[in-house]
């Protein structure tokens, strides 16, 4: 065979490759578990943000219908919300826009502009009445199907 007895003493004193094999698997797995850890970091802090924003809209869209339910006539529309977890501030821009403000307890912001339509006001007429229906012609109780009256005449038995 091709041996040499360098190669031969070589395979056979192998004092230090342990030691070095040990420690780059232990840099290796460090490397893979701080990556990991950073990783999590970061998608913990993309959580924190998007339920942030998620509330600061729910604190927005509600504010939104409290404005449309009592802006009248150009006048009267709240212009502070407080939440639990916060307050909404309305400021008048024009005529029907609004902007909205979200302002959550730990300084998160959020804004929203909001264009209101005016519903326009027509005057009430009187409802026409149907003289054509004759008042003994519209009885109390209403007329009983035949499946209704099977069974009422099968109870009178």
């Amino acid at each position: 065979m091709f041996w040499s007895k360098g190669f031969a003493d070589s395979i056979r004193s192998d004092e230090g490759s342990t030691l070095l094999s040990a420690l780059i698997m232990l840099m290796f797995t460090s490397f893979l578990l701080l990556s990991s850890v950073t990783v999590l970091k970061h998608q913990m802090i993309q959580y924190r943000q998007t339920a942030l924003s998620y509330e600061a809209r729910t604190m927005i869209e509600m504010t939104e219908v409290l404005l449309k339910d009592d802006f009248d006539d150009y006048q009267s529309y709240p212009s502070e919300v407080r939440f639990s977890s916060g307050s909404t501030t309305v400021s008048r821009l024009t005529d029907t826009r609004f902007l909205i403000k979200a302002e959550l307890n730990n300084q998160h912001t959020s804004q929203k502009t909001v264009e209101l339509a005016v519903k326009p006001v027509e005057p009430s007429t009187p409802l026409k009445t149907d003289e054509s229906i004759d008042d003994e012609a519209v009885g109390d109780e209403p007329e009983a199907t035949p499946e209704v009256q099977a069974v009422k005449d099968h109870q009178d038995e």
